[in-house]
């Protein structure tokens, strides 16, 4: 099932809430803000849960 934006940036805000992303607004002038996230946490911690976790195995 297909997400709309606003439940996509409601996950975002709630993992963001959890410290495992932080979110910065960048304005770009007449083409509006966005909001860019950078994890938080290192990828090899990412990668070692992706790879203990049998139904994202494939992803790593």
């Amino acid at each position: 099932e297909e997400l709309t934006q606003r439940r996509i940036t409601q996950m975002l805000s709630e993992i963001e809430l959890s410290g495992i992303i932080t979110g910065r607004l960048v304005h770009q002038g007449i083409h509006g803000r966005t909001k860019k996230y950078k994890l938080t946490i290192s990828t090899e911690m990412i990668k070692k849960t992706f790879k203990d976790d049998l139904t994202l195995q494939d992803i790593v």
